[in-house]
């Protein structure tokens, strides 16, 4: 089995994260009640973290 290296894996949880982010932006705008903007929010701040992990991964050869 092919070992995966960490850039890979944080870009995979990145790409992860942007469909969370994208589904809470949808239930934030489509529900009939109040809701937080912290559905869309939230994982879109961990979206920008392990992209910026995947970057400094990438550049150290990990």
């Amino acid at each position: 089995m092919k070992k995966l290296k960490l850039s890979t894996i944080y870009w995979i949880l990145t790409a992860v994260f942007v469909l969370l982010t994208v589904a809470g932006g949808v239930y934030f705008f489509l529900s009939p009640d109040p809701v937080s903007p912290l559905w869309a929010f939230v994982p879109c701040v961990i979206a920008l973290f392990c992209s910026s992990l995947a970057l400094r991964a990438r550049d150290e050869g990990k």
